[in-house]
């Protein structure tokens, strides 16, 4: 086996966080390609067979024609080891996407892990995004108080007319119903925020105790 197909077979688990597309091949490698090996590297990341065409499309220019067979055997070979469920929960965990890959005797428990792992991703992002949510809430409501601040100390200064005293009343009027708008927001996203962490933690915890 090549030494990059056994980096790719040791680096796995941080490659499942990346996958997508395979990128196109260059005319050189087209022609220097061991297609056996290119179908293992696929099957390694579960990349879908239809890879096989983009590398067919792209060769073409090269006057180069894929081993299919090769590939398709070399792909087979990977798959055996992508579709562990250790890797479909790594996948999960980390947001990635399945493409349907896994023969159907390993399939269900790569998915259940997957599952599990995605579960697991799914209830992550809803505490990043609602804390996210709740610190830029809490930034508004900072920059509003020093809105009305700024407006306050204009209306005890000198100079103005009554109208503009007036404008500047309901100006800050305005700002302070935005700013208890905003403070309730923010008590609902802690409460919000606090249940997600909950979850989350409940989660982990039977995780771990399996």
């Amino acid at each position: 086996m090549k030494l990059k197909t056994l980096l790719l077979a040791m680096l796995i688990v941080p490659a499942l966080a990346v996958l997508g597309g395979c990128a196109a091949m260059s005319e050189e490698e087209c022609q220097m390609s061991d297609w056996r090996t290119v179908g293992y590297e696929d099957g390694l990341l579960g990349r879908s067979g239809a890879a096989i065409g983009t590398y067919r499309k792209a060769c073409a220019k090269a006057g180069v024609t894929p081993d299919l067979d090769a590939y398709q055997a070399g792909r087979d070979e990977g798959l055996q080891t992508f579709c562990r469920p250790q890797n479909g929960y790594t996948l999960g965990e980390r947001g990635g996407s399945y493409a349907g890959v896994c023969p159907s005797m390993v399939e269900p428990a790569f998915l259940a892990a997957y599952e599990d792992g995605r579960t697991l991703y799914t209830l992550r992002r809803d505490v990043n995004q609602i804390a996210s949510e709740l610190a830029q809430t809490e930034r508004e409501i900072d920059d509003l108080e020093e809105a009305m601040e700024h407006e306050t100390l204009r209306m005890i200064g000198d100079g103005l007319t009554p109208e503009e005293r007036l404008h500047i009343l309901a100006e800050t009027r305005r700002l302070a119903e935005r700013k208890g708008e905003l403070e309730d927001h923010a008590d609902y996203l802690a409460e919000e925020l606090g249940a997600s962490r909950e979850r989350l933690n409940d989660y982990e915890q039977m995780q771990a105790s399996r």
